[in-house]
């Protein structure tokens, strides 16, 4: 959940290959050791995060909040108890 906080700040994200936030990309980096983490920074400090970037990473967050997260889980067991 950690990562949704940041993107709802639009936030860069640079993170070590977890399998979970691969499908994340290209709104997290992915950098699997030092220099990578060095070269994915250069790249953000020169060029910029993308406007793009933070409005995806926003709706995002949104849609992984808490508050959708309890709400999907409360429609799933409402529709089994009335199954």
């Amino acid at each position: 959940m950690k990562v949704f906080e940041y993107f709802y700040l639009g936030k860069p994200t640079i993170s070590t290959p977890i399998e979970e936030l691969k499908y994340l990309q290209p709104y997290v980096k992915i950098a699997n050791n030092a220099e990578e983490f060095t070269k994915e920074i250069k790249k953000i400090l020169k060029n910029g995060w993308p406007k793009n970037y933070i409005q995806k990473q926003k709706k995002l967050a949104i849609e992984n909040s808490w508050t959708n997260k309890i709400t999907k889980i409360d429609q799933i067991l409402t529709e089994t108890i009335n199954a």
